[in-house]
């Protein structure tokens, strides 16, 4: 079964390049095509966001992730939000991050899709069984 992501934002993660290891390194490279030593953003790990902590502007970028990963539609405050955060790191790390957040918000759906799904098949099972006891009056006796 396929796993959903269950925190509303993804944790955010300072972390220098040094630190990385070889799955993140192999994430960045290939998957994002970004160098180590340009790395600004990634989220190679589940339900966590990487962040380089050697940049000197990374304390200041993590309040606006965790900001933009709490939007739930692309609106003029998340484009507001992607603006201040490209003014900061550059054009390529705000196209990461737009990236991260779009898969963000999928697996956001499909967690609540989910959850939607199991409280109406929750539903469901206990009506069922309250119409069938509602059938079966003459057999429980409540005396």
């Amino acid at each position: 079964m396929k796993q959903v992501v269950s925190r509303k934002i993804p944790r955010i993660v300072p972390i220098r390049a040094e630190d990385l290891k070889k799955d993140d390194l192999f994430h960045l490279k290939y998957l994002c095509g970004t160098e180590i030593e340009a790395f600004v953003v990634c989220d190679s790990r589940p339900e966590a966001i990487l962040v380089n902590s050697s940049l000197a502007y990374a304390w200041d970028m993590i309040p606006v992730i965790k900001k933009l990963m709490g939007q739930k539609y692309l609106n003029a405050r998340t484009e507001r939000l992607l603006d201040q955060f490209e003014k900061v790191a550059g054009e390529k790390a705000a196209r990461t991050l737009f990236s991260i957040w779009t898969r963000w918000r999928r697996e956001q759906t499909e967690a609540e899709l989910k959850k939607s799904g199991e409280d109406i098949l929750r539903r469901a099972k206990r009506n069922h069984i309250a119409k069938y006891l509602r059938g079966r009056k003459d057999i429980i006796h409540t005396e």
